[in-house]
């Protein structure tokens, strides 16, 4: 097993969650693994509708289509006719999470593009059920608005959504450009902050993986974005790329846009100190950096 990513998590599961997650390591680790699997899938609690209004930007053009089983919801701002830049969410997210960077890419001439994924926002739930999701949804999503709107010039991207990001252009030329804002870009960092949020045991984890894997039909490789970087590096030049992320990042380990950052040429990557896994999406510094970024792109 490679070896893990250390990360510190903020919140943790129920107690009676942990207390039957440890139970069941010792007695039954296959019932773990079930019970962990749909855990896996949760997405956490949406924001209220009230929340959602007073960070939605006026002016925006509401749409609505259909990804798998999901309605999804959003909205576009800017000349319809302009390069479209893409925002993509991550896990337990919302598109208005990364609202504040519209003004200046509607300035640069862009066309905005912004969604929630199935389970997300106000987008309806998936294959997984109500308040459950998955990567491969959001990858699904992010195919759906890519079919109505085009294929994106930019995409902006948020944690696991840089993941989507990065696997749904595996269909289709790359963006001309990328910002991800604390990527997660590798499954085993990812499984090792659930392992310690719901306290999973090692036995428990071990055929966890194979549950989740088996039943997706995909191999944990089918999520390491850096090996997917590296070999489209060797084929040609990559598209521009700006990675923002937070040293002491408790969600999303800072060493994973350090390895994104040397794996991909001439990308840049901007440390911050301090403000953690969200609030490095709309802070004021990174919100100039990313005005900055686009000029020369158009």
């Amino acid at each position: 097993m490679p070896k893990k990513d250390s990360a510190t998590v903020t919140v943790t599961a129920p107690l009676p969650v942990r207390l039957r997650m440890a139970s069941l390591e010792k007695v039954s680790p296959q019932r773990a693994a079930v019970v962990a699997e749909k855990l896996w899938y949760k997405v956490p609690a949406p924001s209220s509708p009230g929340r959602l209004q007073r960070f939605t930007p006026a002016g925006g053009e509401p749409f609505f289509l259909m990804s798998g089983q999901s309605e999804v919801q959003g909205a576009s701002y800017g000349p319809v006719d302009g390069p479209v830049a893409l925002l993509v969410h991550g896990w337990g997210g919302y598109w208005q999470q990364l609202a504040s960077h519209i003004p200046a890419l509607v300035e640069a001439g862009y066309r905005v593009v912004a969604y929630d994924a199935p389970s997300h926002g106000r987008s309806t739930h998936g294959a997984h059920g109500f308040g459950s999701g998955s990567v491969l949804e959001m990858t699904e999503a992010i195919d759906a608005v890519v079919g109505e709107f085009g294929r994106p010039s930019l995409v902006l991207a948020h944690s696991i959504g840089a993941m989507a990001a990065l696997r749904d252009a595996r269909r289709r030329p790359m963006a001309e450009a990328y910002i991800f804002f604390a990527p997660q870009i590798r499954l085993e960092p990812a499984l090792t902050w659930f392992e310690q949020v719901v306290g999973m045991g090692p036995r428990t984890r071990e055929l966890f993986l194979e549950r989740v894997t088996s039943n997706a039909g995909v191999v944990p490789d089918d999520f390491d974005m850096v090996a997917d970087v590296t070999r489209r590096a060797e084929k040609g030049p990559l598209p521009k790329l700006l990675v923002v992320h937070d040293e002491q990042d408790p969600d999303a380990p800072f060493s994973q846009a350090r390895v994104l950052a040397d794996a991909w040429p001439s990308a840049e990557l901007m440390a911050t100190q301090g403000l953690g896994h969200r609030k490095v999406i709309w802070h004021k510094e990174v919100v100039k950096k990313v005005a900055d970024f686009i000029q020369p792109t158009h």
